[in-house]
């Protein structure tokens, strides 16, 4: 039974390093690695990982060791991928896949750009540093219309919490990064996941505009107590700064601000 028929895809490495011991095969399944397979290596660091595909769209999977992610692939039915490597994910190439390939270099630059990145002081420095790596990560996504590994180029972090694609104009390139995949992958959980994160954003956008275009109205004209028991009409305060606060008696917290 050939590769395709049985929805399978091999994947054979040689890791320097790990010498009989246990490689962790996982899948990105949207938003959270999903465990596949545990394979030992022999005594010369190979191993052959035959991987059951669910559907024919490409899906991300990765080789760990001892907590360290390895090597990062795109695999799809049929595909027969050779894997060189090390223990620590420096040396590493992908053979017999264009996507894996791809998805290497990816992952390559982005830890050079982390380096040096962080190794710059100067805040000005920082931002051209940016600014350019976002600039050739675009050529690049550009020039690979058609790989599934640009989803994952749209959600890099420079740094925590700084995302290479966070400006309210990226939805424009996830729409065109979505647009050219759906083509050729309409049923890939990828894609579906780009089009519901391409919907969240213009959905913000939308309620933004409503917020700001919003006519300003004024306060009901409520009757309440103050803090001596006193009734007080709201509409007596109009043009004065005041706090209305609700707070209920079966809380603690709120009834010690109430005391305040």
């Amino acid at each position: 039974v050939s590769c395709s028929q049985s929805k399978t895809a091999v994947v054979e490495a040689s890791i320097e390093g790990a010498d009989s011991k246990n490689i962790i095969v996982s899948q990105l399944s949207v938003n959270q690695l999903r465990f596949v397979d545990s394979v030992k290596t022999d005594s010369k660091g190979k191993m052959t990982a035959k991987i059951t595909m669910t559907d024919e769209s490409p899906n991300f999977y990765y080789l760990s060791y001892n907590g360290r992610r390895l090597v990062s692939m795109v695999l799809k039915p049929g595909d027969k991928v050779k894997v060189v490597a090390d223990t620590v994910g420096r040396n590493v190439t992908v053979e017999g896949s264009e996507e894996s390939a791809l998805m290497q270099k990816y992952d390559l630059d982005l830890a050079k750009a982390i380096v040096e990145f962080d190794a710059e002081s100067d805040i000005a420095n920082k931002s051209r540093y940016y600014v350019k790596y976002k600039q050739n990560m675009i050529k690049s996504i550009m020039q690979n219309p058609y790989s599934i590994a640009n989803v994952q180029a749209l959600y890099q972090f420079l740094a925590p919490g700084l995302p290479v694609f966070a400006d309210e104009n990226d939805r424009f390139m996830f729409q065109r990064v979505h647009d050219s995949l759906q083509t050729i992958y309409p049923t890939s959980v990828y894609v579906k996941s780009l089009q519901e994160e391409i919907k969240a954003v213009e959905n913000r956008k939308t309620l933004e505009g409503q917020f700001a275009n919003a006519a300003e109205t004024s306060f009901p004209n409520i009757s309440l107590p103050d803090v001596n028991a006193k009734n007080v009409d709201l509409a007596s305060l109009e043009g004065k700064p005041f706090v209305l606060m609700f707070w209920t008696i079966t809380d603690a917290r709120q009834k010690m601000f109430n005391n305040d």
